[in-house]
């Protein structure tokens, strides 16, 4: 996950599975047949996610990353997009 604090919204959004789901006759050839949808957003359950978790050997730096939305470990981040010519602040 890779956040930016000054362009970033809120961090829950970060932990959300974001679907749209359509509805309607999928085989129909008539073009005034209707067709919905409906946009759904499921919040991950972080702390359901951390109590399940016990075997992990990086446990604080995981829940840091989960509860933040921040990759633990953005040094080898910013030296991939080093290695590729991009410029972490204009992200």
């Amino acid at each position: 996950m890779f956040r930016n604090d000054k362009k970033d919204g809120n961090v829950k959004n970060t932990t959300v599975a974001n679907y749209l789901i359509i509805s309607g006759n999928y085989n129909s050839k008539n073009i005034d047949e209707k067709i919905s949808y409906e946009l759904i957003s499921v919040p991950y359950n972080i702390d359901k996610e951390l109590e399940s978790n016990i075997d992990n050997i990086e446990k604080s730096s995981y829940e840091e990353e989960i509860r933040n939305g921040k990759y633990r470990d953005m040094e080898k981040i910013y030296k991939s997009f080093e290695i590729r010519g991009i410029d972490k602040n204009k992200i």
